[in-house]
């Protein structure tokens, strides 16, 4: 094989690698991102607070499991409920290890 010949083939694998990585990225994103429905019981607390000391995000705190709340409407009521036991049902991603919970249903309790 030419030194041309040689130059050419290297460039052509090397572009046919980069093609096959970049298929394969949506793949492993994927498979890092499961999302499954769950009902939890936990305390909600405040992850972040404004400079007034209020919440402006929260998370449940369930067993050892920590769930950060969207804030969707659902989530922003719980905003209020900083320190209060609740029961919540939704959706659940896990990425990156955190678990991010969207609240479909919540209720207080005793």
């Amino acid at each position: 094989m030419t030194k041309e010949r040689k130059g050419l083939f290297l460039s052509v694998m090397i572009l046919l690698a980069v093609i096959v990585s970049l298929a394969l990225l949506p793949t492993l994103s994927a498979a890092d991102s499961h999302e499954s429905d769950v009902e939890i019981e936990g305390m909600v607390k405040a992850t972040e607070k404004d400079d007034a000391g209020k919440a402006t995000a929260v998370s449940i705190e369930a067993g050892d499991a920590e769930y950060d709340v969207m804030l969707d409407d659902q989530g922003k009521a719980l905003l209020e409920k900083v320190g209060t036991k609740v029961k919540a049902k939704g959706k659940v991603v896990e990425k990156e290890g955190k678990k991010m919970m969207t609240v479909t249903e919540t209720e207080d309790v005793p």
